[in-house]
């Protein structure tokens, strides 16, 4: 009977939760012991193909500064360039463009930059020959005056004063040189010929104006060599009486002991003949209004 109340209680009890007084509560042994004791995980291996190993760079021994964009150096460089043609300064505007034109080639604020400094280049070199050629034609430096605006029309071909101021420093050039040649070799006046050129060239040269005393002068010199070449001076000649004299240009004059002529200014020659002796020649020089000394002609070698 009692396994049999035993029996009919056990379904009860099992069902039942069992419920306890003691609320202390209990350790978490293995949860505490995985925290306080983690167990070490293995260490991953990496493995790398030999294509792709790449060596550390090494440690820069001293910071070296960025080096600027190419844009920045560009607007410097223009900025540089516009700064040199606004004071004139056309080499260094030209080597700043340069520089730009090397940060960024082909655009067109270098390639304006260029042509403005070439141009105003060429404009400053046109206005130094212009000046040069000024001060030589103030001189009366003619031919230099023309290589300077020679000079200039090689820069400018149609620059209007450099044509205009070689075609009158041309002709002032071929004048002067022409009384210059007259001055520098007066015995050629002798020559009637040379004489009437000369007194052409005297007649142009009195019509030029300006004139400037270096021409004034040419001209007074000039006039007075021509009238001075036409003006004949007395000559003395002095032989033996046996020697046959004669000047070539003018003709025989016979034997004589002494003779005086009247010669334009001029070089002449005088001749000695006598039989059985060898010729004698001399020359004479006549200069303008002077007389020369006296001339001794005749033949002394016997053949």
């Amino acid at each position: 009977m009692v396994s049999g109340v035993v029996f009919g209680l056990l379904p009860r009890w099992m069902a039942e939760p069992v419920v306890t007084t003691d609320l202390r509560p209990r350790p978490q042994v293995a949860t505490v012991a995985a925290i306080e004791t983690p167990v070490p995980l293995p260490s991953p291996r990496v493995t790398t193909a030999p294509s792709q190993a790449v060596a550390p760079a090494p440690a820069p021994l001293t910071p070296t500064p960025a080096a600027p964009p190419a844009d920045d150096a560009w607007s410097a460089a223009v900025t540089e360039g516009l700064a040199a043609l606004e004071r004139g300064a056309f080499d260094a505007a030209r080597a700043a463009f340069a520089q730009a034109e090397a940060a960024r080639p082909g655009t067109a604020a270098v390639v304006d930059g260029l042509a403005r400094a070439e141009a105003g280049s060429r404009s400053l070199a046109l206005a130094e020959h212009r000046q040069r050629a000024e001060a030589a034609v103030a001189q009366e430096g003619w031919r230099a005056a023309v290589g300077e605006y020679d000079m200039a029309l090689r820069l400018e071909p149609q620059a209007a004063f450099a044509l205009e101021g070689r075609a009158q420093a041309a002709l002032r050039a071929e004048l002067d040189e022409r009384l210059e040649g007259y001055l520098g070799h007066p015995e050629r006046l002798s020559s009637e010929a040379v004489a009437n050129e000369a007194e052409a060239a005297v007649a142009r040269a009195a019509e030029v104006r300006p004139r400037g005393p270096r021409l004034a002068r040419q001209v007074a010199a000039l006039q007075q060599a021509v009238v001075g070449a036409r003006t004949p001076v007395a000559v003395r000649l002095v032989s033996d009486g046996r020697t046959d004299v004669s000047v070539l240009r003018l003709g025989p004059l016979g034997s004589f002991k002494e003779k005086a002529l009247d010669l334009r200014p001029g070089s002449y020659v005088v001749v000695g003949t006598r039989p059985g002796y060898r010729d004698s020649r001399r020359t004479l020089v006549v200069p303008p209004g002077r007389s020369p000394e006296p001339l001794m002609v005749r033949c002394e070698e016997r053949l």
